[in-house]
């Protein structure tokens, strides 16, 4: 059986079916430059070579080199990168990538989402998860799921479902099942207002056990040397403005509710 290590959070995908819906869903042409993080052994790799113009597959794992070279002997339109996707330089020709896809370690798919949507203009990814991440990706507002990693996702992207992965399917089998979801980026974002936004929203999710009007004002007290009843006063005039109860929650507010507040309160400067 392969080689694994645990504390790289390895499971490999084994089942073929599997690697071809993966593939399909990501539309591909000859024309496409994809990127795949965490090639593993290269089982994901044989299905994607033949169908792009280049595939960049990055591998963290130097036990795997010898079977990743010779995939890319086999295809000269493969570039095996050995390193750690979140500290590899992005340099120009990863940058001109339009897809993604991999199966990504359960414990560091988030942060490569993050990377992808800030440091890179990828229009279209197809990722594997542990079922509870995919959870938070896919949550509505209200559900216990939701949160800033929800909010943070469906602010850049549309977030698909693609396919149920039983745990059955992998080796070493994890203690959990997966989830194939398809990220297709959305258009004419400001990535400067986001990355604000989204800590913003961040940090008001710390709070989310409270209405959102005592969150606000814990909030805007930590940053501010306004008076506290003068912000709760200027807090109370904003949830009027905006329609919000001050009773809410935050995890009860849609996205676009969430960037009207977050604007509103940065144009009375009270973050």
């Amino acid at each position: 059986m392969l080689p694994y290590k645990k504390s790289l959070g390895q499971n490999f995908l084994l089942n073929n079916r599997i690697m071809e819906k993966i593939r399909d869903s990501l539309s591909l042409d000859k024309g496409d430059k994809l990127l795949e993080i965490g090639a593993g052994p290269g089982n994901l790799t044989l299905f994607l070579a033949p169908c792009v113009s280049k595939l960049y597959a990055v591998e963290i794992d130097e036990s795997f080199r010898e079977k990743l070279t010779k995939i890319e002997e086999s295809f000269p339109n493969v570039e095996i990168i050995f390193g750690d996707f979140l500290k590899i330089t992005l340099k120009e020709e990863l940058l001109e990538i339009t897809k993604a896809t991999g199966n990504l370690p359960y414990n560091i798919g988030s942060p490569i989402l993050e990377r992808i949507a800030y440091e890179t203009d990828i229009d279209l990814c197809v990722f594997m998860f542990a079922s509870g991440t995919g959870n938070r990706f896919l949550a509505k507002e209200g559900s216990k799921d939701y949160s800033s990693l929800t909010v943070f996702t469906k602010s850049f992207f549309k977030v698909e479902k693609v396919l149920s992965v039983s745990k059955e399917n992998f080796y070493p089998k994890p203690k959990v099942d997966s989830v194939v979801l398809k990220f297709t980026r959305l258009d004419n974002l400001d990535k400067d207002f986001l990355k604000e936004f989204n800590r913003f929203v961040i940090n008001l999710f710390s709070y989310r056990r409270k209405t959102i009007q005592n969150s606000l004002l814990e909030l805007i007290s930590k940053n501010s040397i306004i008076k506290d009843s003068l912000i709760k006063e200027k807090v109370k005039e904003i949830l009027d403005e905006l329609n919000i109860y001050h009773m809410q929650r935050v995890e009860t507010l849609n996205i676009e509710t969430l960037k009207l507040l977050f604007k509103t309160l940065a144009r009375d400067r009270l973050l």
